[in-house]
């Protein structure tokens, strides 16, 4: 009875056993693949650190609308940026957690189940996205593009950042965005969905100021179709669900300020700057359906579009021109160079590839998916059908060129893919004879494409293919370099709350989250050009440029992983750089070096600071 119900959920339409086999697959991998996972006590990234701070924090007495950490960029500390409807579901588990364990342990608990959820969530916003495409028969199908195709970078990615490990807001971005273009798929086939669309579009506002180009996109797509078939009861709906979004984000506001602070504008967190540019495009949906409604030449249309289009994006940028730097405004200039060349989600997605391989796998899913799209935009059909396949095409090509240009778009780029891949899947089946469906698995594995994923594998060792297989827990699989426990469980058990350290790069989000000690910056985040200063005192070549930054930021620690260093050999006379001089147990006059004997392989030296001024004085 069991393997028939089974049977039929995983292999007969409409497939309703698929996406609970593959969450299954991925929790059993996380739970029997973790090097540097939540099982041994690590957070997996530096927003994740943060963020969790904040979370705990906030359970600690915090207000809701106090979100200054103050132990690091003294004397202002650092405000984040984030909204606490993300908080929510993390403290809502952590507070549960906690009654039975500690709060260490609570808090790896919620990096656990979180995920998780909201890796539920996901499948059923994939397949609503998918079902206008695909129907309802095959949209559960998605799951498995879902799972085997958002993972094709195997040295960094695993499934689209829904990770063990992570207290992330990215995954509510990646969902609610499947659930806007799902919706205005079904409005471009005749369905009345604008309050969906203005819920979703409310909620994504409300999650980060990110979410801005997603709803861009969105406009953008259904203004064109709107346009190019002539469907102005289409457009007139969208402009209404974006209008309610607008009206929405304004009911959402006391989310993230305090009445006082209803009507200040932030280009870096949620604020009513979000609702002033969605108003923007609803009126400009609007005004295109008037514009259809009363204009019937096309050319005529499409100048008294473009010219409104004009018009509004350039009122906008004047009041706010800001906005072109989006959350990096917080940044000074030479900050915000220094975090495109160092962030790998601010880089171009060419420049994140490992190589010209790595970009293909990265880029394939995308290749798939607008060859999929146009065989099916010049496939002959019913104007609405058309138009849906243009729509979801648009998206497609959007987002993929959103994600060249900053490679956080990747995972929303190919999500999109995923539909058309599965309906290339649909269509190559139906020409398939039965007598030869044992080759729908081959038109699955190059379609998904998991052979991108395979052939590096072959002729490896075991360990390789079973990180291909075990992918949900591949970034839990990556050992750390340098153990960042043993090190906090060193530091809190010797020093004080105000002793202050200076780490390199994430380290420093690391040891804000693992100790109680006070951290000097924190690394990719608005510092008061402090970021500047620690990539100028690990990289410096003077010890005077050193020491003085060390007096001047009152350090008392430093701490540096080591790392292979592939710098040519010294000229005759030329110092080394002060990360060399210390990974080489160089001498510096004004630095201790300490030996605590940790399991990990993490140097610390403390500050001699009568030594340190009188090495400035000379």
């Amino acid at each position: 009875m069991i393997l028939t119900w089974c049977r039929r959920a995983l292999f007969t339409p409409p497939y309703r056993g698929v996406p609970v086999a593959v969450w299954l697959y991925a929790l059993i991998c996380c739970l029997t693949v973790s090097v540097s996972g939540p099982l041994n006590g690590y957070l997996i990234g530096y927003d994740d650190h943060v963020r969790m701070v904040q979370v705990l924090n906030w359970l600690n007495g915090a207000g809701w609308y106090d979100r200054l950490i103050t132990r690091v960029n003294e004397p202002d500390g650092f405000t984040t940026i984030w909204s606490r409807l993300v908080d929510m579901p993390i403290a809502a588990v952590v507070w549960l957690a906690q009654l039975v364990t500690d709060q260490a342990h609570a808090a790896l608990v919620a990096s656990i189940i979180v995920p998780f959820a909201e890796l539920g969530i996901l499948f059923g916003a994939a397949c609503y996205f998918a079902r206008p495409l695909v129907g309802k028969k095959n949209a559960w199908l998605i799951i498995l593009f879902v799972s085997f195709t958002t993972v094709l970078n195997y040295k960094d990615f695993s499934i689209a950042g829904f990770h063990a490990g992570e207290a992330s807001h990215h995954p509510y971005y990646i969902i609610l965005c499947l659930f806007l273009y799902g919706a205005i798929g079904r409005a471009v086939l005749g369905k009345n969905t604008s309050v969906v669309i203005g819920m979703v579009a409310a909620l994504l506002l409300a999650v980060g100021i990110e979410a801005l180009p997603l709803i861009a996109i969105a406009v953008l797509c259904a203004g064109f179709v709107a346009w190019y078939f002539e469907l102005p009861q289409f457009i007139y709906r969208v402009s209404r669900g974006i209008g309610i979004g607008a009206v929405g984000s304004l009911l959402l506001l006391p989310l993230h300020q305090p009445p006082a602070h209803w009507l200040d504008i932030s280009f870096v967190e949620p604020s009513v700057l979000g609702a002033i540019f969605v108003g923007c495009a609803a009126l400009f949906l609007f005004v295109e359906y008037q514009v259809l409604c009363r204009v019937r030449e096309k050319p005529h249309q499409l100048a008294l579009l473009c010219l409104t289009g004009f018009v509004i994006g350039g009122v906008m940028l004047f009041c706010f021109p800001q906005i072109i730097n989006g959350p990096a405004v917080g940044l000074s200039p030479q900050e915000r160079m220094m975090v495109f060349r160092e962030h790998a989600e601010a880089q171009p997605l060419w420049r994140v590839a490992h190589g010209v391989f790595d970009f293909v796998c990265l880029s394939m899913p995308l290749v798939i998916a607008v060859a999929g799209g146009i065989w099916a935009c010049r496939m002959p059909g019913a104007r609405r059908r058309r138009a849906l396949n243009f729509a979801y095409l648009g998206f497609s090509l959007a987002t993929a060129g959103c994600a060249e240009y900053i490679s956080r778009f990747y995972h929303h780029a190919a999500l999109d893919a995923c539909a058309w891949q599965l309906w290339v899947a649909q269509k190559i089946g139906t020409k398939i004879k039965r007598q030869h469906i044992f080759l729908m698995p081959v038109v699955f594995f190059f379609l998904s494409p998991l052979w991108l994923l395979v052939f590096p594998a072959m002729g490896s060792p075991f360990m390789t293919w079973k990180r291909v297989l075990a992918f949900p827990a591949l970034r839990q699989s990556m050992p750390e370099t340098c153990n960042p426990l043993a090190l906090a469980e060193y530091l809190n058990s010797n020093y004080g709350n105000d002793t202050r350290v200076m780490a390199q790069g994430n380290d420093s989000t690391r040891l804000l989250y693992y100790t109680h000690l006070k951290i000097d910056f924190l690394n990719l985040y608005p510092s008061g050009d402090k970021f500047i200063e620690n990539e100028r005192f690990y990289g410096t070549q003077d010890l005077h440029d050193a020491a003085d930054i060390a007096r001047r930021h009152n350090i008392d620690l430093v701490v540096l992983c080591p790392m292979p260093v592939t710098a040519p050999p010294l000229l005759p006379g030329e110092q080394p750089m002060m990360f060399e001089r210390l990974q080489n147990h160089g001498y510096v006059p004004w630095l201790r070096p300490i030996h605590p004997h940790l399991r990990g392989t993490y140097l610390l030296y403390e500050i001699n600071k009568p030594a340190l001024e009188e090495f400035l004085k000379q």
